[in-house]
C-alpha cells in the first residue's frame, strides 16, 4: 500500500489519485495514518461486500441457534429479559466492552477559538 504525507497528497494530486486506481492509498499526518483513499470501483465492491458478509454471518447464526434448539417463543424471552448487563441501549461496566456495542457516546466539546 503506497502511502503519502497529508501535504504530499495536496502538492501531488494527479499522483495521488493515479495511485488510488491501483491500490488503496495511505494518508498520513503527523506520523498516523489519517485516511485511506480507494478507487470508486473499490469502494462499491466494498460496500456490496458488507452487508453480503452480515447476511452470511446472520445466516449461520440463525443455524446454530436453531441446531441448538432456540425458538423464536425463546428468542422473544431472552430480548424481553432486561436483567442482563445490557439493558435500555446502556452497556454497564459489568459487561466487556465490545465494537459491535453501538451505544452512544458523548464527544468531547470543542474549545471556542480565541477570536482577535
Amino acid at each position: 500500500m503506497q502511502t503519502f504525507a497529508a501535504n504530499e497528497a495536496k502538492t501531488r494530486i494527479g499522483e495521488f489519485i493515479d495511485h488510488s486506481q491501483r491500490e488503496p492509498v495511505q494518508v498520513m499526518r503527523h506520523e498516523r495514518v489519517v485516511g485511506v483513499v480507494v478507487s470508486a470501483q473499490a469502494c462499491e465492491a466494498i460496500g456490496t461486500l458488507c452487508p453480503n458478509r452480515l447476511r452470511s454471518s446472520l445466516r449461520e447464526c440463525a443455524a446454530g441457534a436453531a441446531l441448538s434448539g432456540l425458538t423464536d417463543k425463546g428468542l422473544a424471552a431472552l430480548l424481553a429479559d432486561e436483567s442482563w448487563p445490557y439493558v435500555a441501549g446502556r452497556v454497564f461496566a459489568s459487561r466487556p466492552r465490545h465494537p459491535c456495542d453501538f451505544e452512544r457516546r458523548a464527544l468531547p466539546k470543542r474549545r471556542a477559538r480565541a477570536t482577535r
